[in-house]
């Protein structure tokens, strides 16, 4: 899929979104254009092959469906992370929801991801946190929350509390990590949709670092029991490149999930996968 038109998305009520919105302005020639959103003023940067909107929303992201109306060919939500926790982290995420919608969204209804823009995200992470000898460790986190859109959306979060939101090299990391990942796309990997593991799936981050995979739609071992066929399906349905396989965390699964997620493999005629044997 081609991703002429991208919109970044960032919420006045989010200091990680707000910390990156200044950093894209500072640091890449985003100029200050006529049009409006939400009753805000639209930044733009173009180039040979893309134009890039960013765009300042009024309310939180994940309820943020009236975003559909714009015109655009894939949302990239710049956003806060948190966390009880309070780990400094970058993370990269689909969205959707397996269950209910708690956190805006559709209940049992996925919306459609890029896996190839999620690896280019992952890797230019890590590639600027070792260039600016920032250790903070670079994350993939399960398909989850809102918004529900149309088109292809994805999160790439600062994590995990207000001191880390506002760091401001943190901003300049993910604000340069979204603008070179298109400047220097790399779509030369297999995709696969990932199912097992807790919500911050280290089998799949590790996936996504150390091989030519890239994932797109993860589902956690905490909602496998939930999940049927229909949703299943989705995963795959609602990726934006053709799903090669399903690869499994293994370990992340009890015996009788294992043997679900197969049956539906068999029953969608794909591939399926273990994570271990590629690392």
């Amino acid at each position: 899929m081609n991703f002429n038109k991208i919109s970044i998305i960032v919420s006045k009520t989010d200091l990680a979104g707000l910390n990156i919105y200044s950093n894209l302005i500072e640091c890449f020639d985003f100029k200050k254009t006529e049009k409006q959103f939400n009753s805000n003023s639209i930044y733009s940067f173009s180039n040979e092959k893309q134009i890039f909107d960013l765009i300042l929303i009024n309310e939180k992201q994940v309820t943020a469906d009236f975003l559909d109306e714009l015109e655009t060919d894939l949302f990239i939500f710049a956003s806060k992370h948190s966390s009880e926790s309070g780990q400094k982290t970058f993370s990269v995420h689909p969205i959707g929801n397996f269950s209910k919608a708690d956190l805006g969204g559709k209940e049992k209804t996925l919306v459609s991801v890029s896996s190839l823009v999620m690896k280019n995200f992952f890797l230019n992470l890590l590639e600027q946190t070792k260039k600016e000898n920032f250790d903070w460790p670079v994350l993939m986190e399960q398909t989850h929350h809102g918004p529900f859109l149309s088109k292809p959306a994805v999160f790439i979060e600062i994590g995990s509390n207000e001191t880390e939101w506002k760091n401001k090299q943190a901003g300049k990391i993910i604000a340069f990590s979204i603008m070179d990942s298109f400047f220097n796309f790399n779509s030369n990997f297999k995709t696969a949709i990932g199912v097992g593991g807790t919500h911050y799936c280290p089998s799949f981050s590790k996936v996504m670092a150390r091989t030519d995979i890239a994932v797109s739609h993860i589902l956690s071992k905490y909602y496998v029991n939930e999940v049927d066929f229909v949703l299943f399906e989705q995963m795959i349905k609602q990726t934006s490149e053709k799903v090669d396989f399903v690869l499994f965390d293994w370990k992340g699964l009890v015996s009788e999930q294992k043997q679900k997620i197969i049956s539906f493999c068999e029953k969608a005629e794909i591939e399926w996968k273990k994570s271990r044997d590629f690392l």
